[in-house]
């Protein structure tokens, strides 16, 4: 179990060492001395990363299922695991799935090898529930929908866990008001095709959606899987970016108290070598108008994390600012690209959407931007950009050209992205880290 945890921890923060560490001013963080431009819809101004090969690993339209998105991608004792929600039409939707494949990747860029696709969270339908329609269907006729979207891919006691949250929108008034809720945490092992999952965590809405009327098990997961995983994905560099609290808790604010934040990426360790540090990592402002269009940024000196979210929960303000890091209002992925070396901090990484187009509202391009010194994001480059813009048409009209949703993981000497394309296609790149500045 030890050496599978630590692996995980590797590639999703590794601990950094610098003597006589503070941490640094948020609106510091960005010093990329490029100027990004919003009149260019690929690039943004930014030059694009030579190198980077790129696999197209789900096409929704050909799958059938329209909708892909919530990428993950976690490599785990030479396995490379890429998950993703996956609805008939629409976000959200009724009976919206978890996809899973997995694969390996060569010492030759050009190589890769991946099983097929296949459905490891089936669709939540009630049992006189025939067909899957599309979100504004049920929303029209006020009927709750429940959807899974995979949070975590996690080694635990020699077993690989996929875990999922299933999130339910509760339409009213005819499909005019809605809101949406948590439900629980549902877990599926990964080792044996079509083996059945468990529930870690159930909210009261479990109950009141009348999930045990699905096809899902009503099985609670076994104390150890119960007290063990629970554990591990309250931990800073491994806690998903969201759960059935978050959600349910309505709105969490940044510390004006007025921002709302939702969509927390992984955390970065940086040690100062002398037993003591600090974590950093990012939210998303979720505000639909007046958005700030930045990531805020959030620090924190507790090595376990206990006065932030999830272990300390203030909905109503957090010591969490704004950068100058620019974002288009969409999920960003942080990490590090490695340890520390002669007493510097590792370069650390974000791939994200740094520019916000307002008319169009495209996502992209997708870039990756590195900080080289652990802490200031410097250099920039283009991973992906000029999406297709042939898109499957969704009822609800909020799918939109490029690719979003990032999920980063180290394998060896290349970092390998997953991430989806118009909500629709899922592609992994990878990238050697030799190319990255």
């Amino acid at each position: 179990m030890l050496c599978r945890t630590v692996i995980l921890a590797v590639s999703l923060g590794s601990l950094l060492s610098v003597s006589g560490l503070g941490t640094p001013e948020p609106t510091t963080l960005w010093t990329y001395n490029g100027i990004l431009n919003p009149d260019d819809p690929l690039n943004a101004g930014i030059e694009t990363l030579a190198g980077v090969q790129n696999l197209l690993v789900h096409n929704g339209s050909a799958s059938g299922r329209s909708y892909a998105h919530h990428a993950i991608a976690e490599y785990i004792s030479g396995t490379l695991y890429l998950a993703w929600s996956s609805g008939l039409i629409d976000e959200d939707q009724n009976g919206q799935q978890t996809w899973i494949a997995q694969g390996s990747l060569s010492n030759e860029m050009s190589e890769w090898s991946f099983g097929e696709p296949r459905v490891v969270v089936g669709s939540a339908l009630l049992t006189n529930q025939s067909e899957e329609a599309n979100y504004t269907y049920w929303c029209d006729n006020n009927i709750v929908q429940r959807a899974s979207q995979p949070n975590a891919v996690v080694p635990f006691e020699g077993e690989v866990y996929l875990i999922t949250e299933l999130v339910d929108i509760v339409c009213f008034a005819e499909g005019t008001s809605k809101y949406t809720v948590g439900a629980g945490r549902y877990i599926v092992p990964l080792s044996v095709p079509d083996e059945a999952g468990c529930w870690l965590s159930q909210t009261e809405y479990y109950t009141e959606h009348l999930y045990n009327q699905t096809s899902l098990s009503v099985d609670i997961c076994p104390e150890l899987l119960m007290t063990g995983l629970s554990a591990l994905l309250e931990r800073p560099d491994i806690l998903p970016f969201t759960n059935a609290r978050l959600i349910n808790a309505g709105q969490f604010f940044a510390s004006d108290g007025q921002t709302p934040l939702q969509e927390v990426t992984h955390a970065v360790w940086f040690d100062d070598g002398q037993g003591s540090g600090y974590w950093q990592r990012f939210w998303r402002d979720v505000k639909g108008s007046n958005n700030s269009l930045v990531n805020w940024v959030e620090f924190t000196s507790d090595p376990k994390g206990a006065d932030w979210f999830p272990n300390t929960f203030t909905p109503a303000q957090n010591s969490i600012y704004a950068s100058n890091i620019p974002d288009s209002n969409t999920k960003s992925f942080y990490g590090s690209l490695g340890s520390s070396r002669n007493g510097s901090l590792a370069p650390t990484y974000l791939v994200h959407n740094p520019q916000y187009y307002p008319e169009t509202r495209w996502r992209q391009p997708l870039a990756l931007t590195i900080a080289h010194d652990g802490v200031h994001f410097e250099w920039s480059r283009v991973l992906r950009t000029n999406g297709s813009t042939h898109i499957v048409p969704d009822t609800r009209g909020i799918k939109r050209v490029g690719f979003s949703y990032p999920h980063a993981t180290l394998v060896g000497d290349e970092l390998v992205v997953a991430y989806s394309e118009d909500k629709e296609n899922i592609w992994i790149s990878r990238v050697s880290l030799s190319s990255l500045g």
